[in-house]
Formats: structure tokens, C-alpha cells, sequence
């Protein structure tokens, strides 16, 4: 009863310092969507193999909700991945602006000889200021279950997720960017394999943005001997819709 009555003060508290709480969007926010495709290219460290490969996906924005969802397609393996964001807790500063909320994750890989399923339940905070510069983390849980064709028992492992982002746009329109975070859009590995990325943006037109980063997953970084896992190249091309 004790630990009830604590995680319960724990995420409740946040609702007692809010400037503002918006369940649902404003009329008077804008509804915000683009499309992106990316091609990359892996240079064969670890279990990824030296292969190229692309993703497509859509985006939206809309006040106190966001949404992702994306297709990836590599030679030997499928990925399909949803995300939703819901951060109605509002904190607002001079110049800057605090939101606070929850999310989910749901991600399908298909390969010849397995397929997997992993879904991961988080919090968003997301602190953002007047001249372009966000920190956008997530802390959560997940469960990755995995079915080997031929076997007849399931897979199942369960992991803590966490990712940052830090970013900064200038008025020129270039935008640097870092992240760290347990997983990538379409990669899952075990918690203790970190993935870091590290990418320049351009804003090229009102809809148009080109961007280019390097994407380095290390194995047993946390745990053991920490060695290199996959390097991967990647050109992102974002159209405003």
C-alpha cells in the first residue's frame, strides 16, 4: 500500500504545478503534417549486415498530440512501426516552454524465419524555447515477444526504454541534432546496447528539409566489454504536406 501511495504522489504531482492542462487540442493551434524518406546505407559491423535500405513514413502534429508511423525495408527484413504522444501537461515559462505527457510505441519486424512485436508504454517531457531549442525525452517500459518459425514457444524479454533528443534551429534554417536512446525507429535491441545519432539538418523551403546523420549502436556498453555494433550512413528528405 505504502509503494501505491508513492508512485501515485509521484506522477500526480506534476498536475499540481501545471500552468495548464489540455486534454484536447485548441481550435486555434495549427494541424501540422509532413512525409519523410530515407535511404541509408549499413557498413557491416556486428549483426547488420553491409546493405542499403530505406524507410518511409508520416508524421503529425497537432497541439497536445503527435503521431508517427513508418515502414522500413531492408533485403532480409520488413519493419512496420506506430507511435502516438499525448503530452496535455503544460508549463509555461518567459521564453520557454515545458510539456509533460504519455505515449506508446508499437513495432513489427517480419524476417523469413521469425517475426517480432514490441510495444513500449512511456513518459514524454519535452522542454522548448523561443529561439528553437528542444530536449525531447522519453522514459518507459517495453516487451519484445519473438516467434521462431518451427518452435512452438514464444519469446518474450522485457527491458526499460528510455531516448533523448536535443536539437537547435537557427534562422539560416540549419538544424544540428543528437541522440541517444535504447532503440531506434525500427531497431530493438536489449537495453544495455545504446544507440547514438548524430545529424545536420537544412531547411531548403517552407516545405522542404535535407538532412544527413551517422547512427552508431554500441553492444554491452552498461554490462560488459564494450565493442561497436553498426554504423550506419542515412539521408533524410522531409516534405511539408
Amino acid at each position: 500500500m505504502r509503494r501505491f501511495i508513492i508512485f501515485l504522489l509521484f506522477f500526480s504531482s506534476p498536475f499540481l504545478f501545471a500552468t495548464e492542462f489540455r486534454a484536447f487540442s485548441s481550435k486555434d493551434e495549427k494541424f501540422e503534417h509532413w512525409a519523410e524518406y530515407s535511404w541509408a546505407h549499413s557498413f557491416g559491423f556486428g549483426i547488420e549486415k553491409k546493405q542499403n535500405f530505406g524507410s518511409l513514413s508520416y508524421n503529425f502534429k497537432y497541439d497536445v498530440f503527435e503521431g508517427f508511423s513508418g515502414l522500413h525495408i531492408a533485403n532480409d527484413v520488413t519493419d512496420l512501426t506506430f507511435r502516438a504522444s499525448w503530452n496535455p501537461l503544460i508549463f509555461s515559462f518567459d521564453s520557454s516552454r515545458l510539456d509533460m505527457g504519455l505515449g506508446a510505441l508499437y513495432h513489427f519486424q517480419w524476417h523469413s524465419v521469425y517475426d517480432e512485436h514490441d510495444i513500449i508504454a512511456n513518459l514524454n517531457v519535452k522542454f522548448s524555447t523561443a529561439k528553437n531549442f528542444l530536449i525531447l525525452a522519453r522514459l518507459g517500459f517495453g516487451e519484445k515477444v519473438t516467434k521462431i518459425y518451427g518452435l512452438s514457444e514464444k519469446l518474450k524479454k522485457e527491458d526499460p526504454q528510455f531516448s533523448i533528443l536535443l536539437k537547435k534551429k537557427f534562422q539560416t534554417g540549419t538544424e544540428p541534432y543528437f541522440s541517444l536512446a535504447s532503440h531506434t525507429d525500427y531497431r530493438y535491441p536489449s537495453f544495455c546496447n545504446p544507440t547514438y545519432i548524430f545529424g545536420l539538418g537544412q531547411d531548403f523551403s517552407d516545405w522542404f528539409h535535407l538532412a544527413f546523420e551517422g547512427e552508431f549502436t554500441f553492444t554491452d556498453q552498461f554490462a560488459t566489454v564494450c565493442y561497436l555494433e553498426s554504423a550506419i550512413f542515412r539521408i533524410r528528405g522531409r516534405f511539408k504536406l
